[in-house]
């Protein structure tokens, strides 16, 4: 999974891990792999520059000594620190997957061993056990063995640019995000061609996309799922002060 790592000179901002420099470096050099590890309490110890973009930041954020419940909202953020609680209690790999605003990405929860001269915690000079959470966007997830890890599933979804949809043209949208024709979609959705037409232009207009291919386009993009439309609607992320 890790990429080769880059030159050892590169700065990753990182050097508080010491011994794991080697791995920091790789998952800092891989754009598309966000890397972060939290501690029991949900102290975010480390993260790399691709774990900023799947939260919606720029590179000029920084997670580091943040608590989760400082970054998402209460309901959130104690759901997270349920499975990485779980992760570490049980010894084993949770995988989710997340909506964060309107983008579906994955998460491997990864336990890491507490002690030992090469261990997270050491070179961060604590002494609680801490996960490693991977994450990755959904164009870019691939099949796993159920029995490499335990799926999880979340209570939430962050719809972002997408909570201008009415739920009816997001379940239109998600629908149509699954390869289904127009024909196709009204019979699973038990409407009209017409109809779903009509939810196609207004979806359009409000994402400021037109065409059924585009549309499709955006949806397979962002990952989501007709099942996505049962989740609780929420902001999942808390504004960081400058």
């Amino acid at each position: 999974m890790l990429v080769s790592a880059p030159s050892a000179s590169m700065d990753t901002g990182f050097s508080f891990l010491g011994a794991t420099s080697e791995w920091v470096i790789a998952f800092d050099a891989n754009p598309s792999l966000g890397a972060l590890a939290i501690d029991l309490n949900g102290k975010i110890v480390y993260h790399n520059r691709a774990a900023l973009e799947m939260y919606g930041d720029d590179d000029s954020a920084s997670y580091r000594g943040m608590n989760l419940n400082e970054l998402f909202h209460p309901l959130f953020a104690s759901e997270y620190l349920q499975w990485n609680r779980h992760s570490l209690a049980r010894a084993r790999t949770l995988q989710v997957d997340q909506v964060i605003q309107g983008r579906r990405i994955r998460l491997t929860i990864n336990p890491l061993p507490a002690s030992g001269p090469h261990s997270m915690a050491s070179a961060a000079g604590s002494s609680l056990p801490m996960v490693l959470v991977l994450c990755r966007h959904a164009f870019e997830i691939a099949a796993v063995n159920p029995q490499d890890v335990e799926v999880v599933y979340t209570r939430f979804i962050d719809l972002g640019p997408l909570s201008v949809l009415t739920a009816r043209e997001l379940e239109v949208l998600a629908v149509l995000g699954q390869g289904m024709s127009v024909p196709e979609a009204a019979v699973e959705m038990q409407i009209s061609p017409k109809t779903l037409e009509k939810h196609k232009t207004r979806i359009g207009r409000k994402l400021g996309t037109s065409g059924a291919d585009r549309i499709v386009r955006r949806v397979t993009q962002l990952g989501l799922r007709p099942s996505d439309t049962k989740l609780i609607p929420i902001q999942a992320r808390n504004r960081i002060d400058s």
